[in-house]
């Protein structure tokens, strides 16, 4: 193996690494989320009116912001011109995990 190829699979361990923690984090948060989302709908009356105090019992999840950003940081690692299309895949997906954080994706799972 020559120097390029080495180099090349270091990057592709990097972009591998990156997908893996993405999808990770992707999967907590929405379980995050579902478990917000029961909450909510067992709440009633006066506990939905301060639900918010509620939702701050899962103030730990912007701790998946670490691993968040190491993604993204071996993503923008990854990244080569001989595979373009996969390293944007993969700073994307880091990028889409990042601000799955900070969205409050538990509205969307509570019919009203």
């Amino acid at each position: 193996m020559n120097s390029s190829t080495t180099y090349l699979t270091m990057k592709n361990k990097f972009a591998v690494i990156s997908i893996i923690l993405s999808i990770v984090i992707i999967g907590c948060i929405i379980n995050l989320n579902l478990e917000i989302a029961a909450l909510y709908k067992a709440a009633g009356g006066k506990k939905i009116a301060l639900f918010g105090l509620t939702e701050m019992q899962f103030f730990y999840k912007y701790y998946f912001l670490i691993p968040g950003i190491i993604g993204l940081v071996l993503a923008i690692k990854s990244y080569s011109k001989e595979l373009k299309e996969f390293s944007f895949f993969t700073i994307v997906l880091s990028i889409i995990s990042i601000v799955a954080i900070f969205l409050r994706l538990w509205v969307y799972f509570v019919q009203r």
